[in-house]
Parts: structure tokens; sequence; C-alpha cells
């Protein structure tokens, strides 16, 4: 009804519970609470003031591709949480929080590192110098002593 999105049950729009079994359960009627949670999880089911979804690898990746990192995620999950939830904290299950993070690390495993490549030289003695200094200046990050 009326109440402009605010949850019913908590009165300040703290309506998300997150179970360890990835469930998140948002109880209100919020069009836009219901967006930005479908940011990053499934819905499930869709009930009078209640938006049942599961947040999954599948669901965070496409979050974290439209730029929502893994710790926003968790900041809005702890942010909006029920406030029984605070009865035991935290109020996102570790698994769930060690989870999300885990999928962001997933994405940013391998990192570029602006290179020069230096190759072909006539001697083997130009390598170590070139490669001496490269590591002088704290700039070398590959050698093969077999070029030549």
């Amino acid at each position: 009804g009326g109440d402009g999105g605010v949850d019913r049950l908590s009165g300040e729009g703290k309506c998300i519970i997150v179970e360890t079994n990835y469930r998140l359960y948002a109880y209100t009627d919020s069009a836009l609470q219901e967006q930005v949670v479908r940011l990053f999880s499934q819905p499930l089911y869709r009930l009078p003031h209640m938006l049942i979804c599961v947040i999954t690898r599948s669901t965070v990746r496409n979050a974290l591709v439209k730029g929502i990192s893994a710790s926003q995620i968790i900041e809005y999950l702890t942010l909006h949480a029920h406030p029984q939830t605070s009865v035991k904290p935290p109020a996102v299950p570790e698994v769930v929080s060690d989870q999300i993070l885990f999928w962001e690390q997933e994405r940013v495993r391998i990192s570029a590192e602006p290179a020069i490549v230096f190759h072909d030289f006539s001697r083997l003695t130009n390598v170590e110098l070139v490669a001496s200094e490269a590591d002088r200046l704290g700039g070398l990050l590959y050698v093969d002593d077999n070029e030549g």
C-alpha cells in the first residue's frame, strides 16, 4: 500500500534476510528495492510484500560486469538487513559474503601490465645489459637467457 516502499515489518526499509543457502528474502513492496536486489540475484518467487531470490555465481558476475563490486553488494545487503538479523551478527552469513568476494576474485586472476618486449639481440651480452638495467629500475618482468 501507500507506505512509499518502506518495509512494514521494520518500518525503515531494512527488509532483507540472507540465508546460508544463498536465498534472499526481501520483505518489501518497493519497486526500487526489488530492482536493486535483482541486480545481483535471481528472483524465484514474487509474493505479496515479499520477493524471494537466490544469489548465484552467474548473478554476481552479471553485477560485476555492470560495475557493481562484491563489497558494494555485501554492504547493500548489510545496510538493508532486517532488524531480526542483528540478533545474531553478521547480518550476511560469512559463507555468502566470502563466496561473493571469491566470485569477484575469479574475474581478476590475471592483471595486465604495460611492457616493452626486446628481442632479436645480436649478442647475449646485450640481453644481460638490458635485463640488468630493467631490473635495477624495478621494471624487469621476464628475461629469457637463451635469447640471442
